[in-house]
């Protein structure tokens, strides 16, 4: 929802917005993005930390 208004935007396919609803939904794919990277590195961080213990 965006200043009282809601957008219902179908996956895999083409819409236009205003701007600013446009630069909210790239926000939200960095930041998911950058959320999966830190997940995956944590991860690769406690493997490493496993395989010592073994």
């Amino acid at each position: 929802m965006f200043n009282g208004k809601n957008y219902v935007l179908p996956r895999g396919k083409t819409s236009k917005v205003p701007k600013f609803v446009a630069d909210e939904i790239n926000r939200a794919r960095a930041a998911q993005s950058h959320l999966d990277s830190t997940i995956d590195a944590m991860l690769e961080n406690m493997q490493e930390k496993a395989n010592t213990i073994k």
